[in-house]
């Protein structure tokens, strides 16, 4: 979780989706669809916007990237 390849990576990851768009809900979608190949939910939309605010995107990129449904294939 807190290995340096995945903290410059999610790192890399915010400032990346941060040049490209400027509104949070925007950056949160783009971050999910990159990692989990899908939308989020409305739900997830709120909870993660809300996550992202709080600890910022690259603390949020960095929960997707340790997350089960990028980690692991169903």
């Amino acid at each position: 979780f807190n290995n340096d390849f995945v903290l410059h990576g999610s790192e890399w990851m915010a400032q990346r989706i941060g040049q490209d768009h400027a509104a949070l809900d925007a950056q949160v979608a783009r971050a999910v669809e990159l990692v989990w190949l899908r939308s989020p939910t409305e739900d997830e939309l709120s909870r993660f916007a809300g996550y992202a605010d709080q600890y910022g995107l690259a603390a949020f990129c960095r929960v997707l990237l340790n997350s089960n449904q990028f980690l692991f294939v169903d």
